[in-house]
């Protein structure tokens, strides 16, 4: 009943179904969806009893930014992903110097995550409403580079045959 009454009435925005029956709800505009009016977060296929309206639908993407987390160059632009999309990294462009890049960490629903390059998530559009999420950042987690120069505490005098060369800064690697 509900598919037949939508085709032949393509601009009801709203139906109050007072019976016991249950009323199929289809519409066809991606844009839009069906939605109880005292929730209008989540779409729904059918009214049992009460009152549907059509609503925007909500967004079914979310956006993906990266933090290089003290880079000293490169930069990531950010991107959206829509909702059923596979989320695929991409290879991280940002250099430390000093570091080499591990992995990417993320947080989702207060708990911590990380990924590799190329690592990937799976949203649905379902788990997208469920959740509210509209956007992760992926920083980038760090590793001393172990073949790049030598690594002092501070205050360490280093010598070679020409100078002494005192270390200023913890954990920086430095050439002699």
């Amino acid at each position: 009943m509900g598919d037949i009454f939508f085709t032949f009435f393509p601009n009801v925005k709203k139906i109050i179904n007072n019976s016991s029956s249950t009323i199929a709800l289809d519409i066809t505009n991606e844009n839009y969806s069906w939605c109880d009016i005292n929730d209008t977060t989540v779409p729904i296929s059918s009214l049992s009893k009460g009152i549907a309206i059509v609503s925007p639908k909500i967004l079914r993407y979310y956006t993906v930014s990266f933090d290089g987390n003290g880079a000293t160059s490169g930069s990531m632009s950010s991107f959206t992903v829509n909702g059923n999309d596979a989320l695929n990294l991409p290879q991280n462009a940002f250099t430390k110097e000093g570091y080499k890049f591990k992995e990417w960490a993320f947080k989702l629903g207060g708990e911590g995550y990380c990924l590799g390059d190329g690592g990937g998530l799976l949203f649905t559009e379902e788990e997208l409403w469920q959740t509210g999420l509209k956007k992760i950042t992926f920083k980038a987690k760090w590793e001393l580079d172990t073949d790049y120069g030598i690594v002092q505490k501070k205050g360490t005098v280093l010598k070679d045959s020409t100078a002494n060369y005192t270390v200023v800064s913890d954990n920086k690697k430095i050439r002699l």
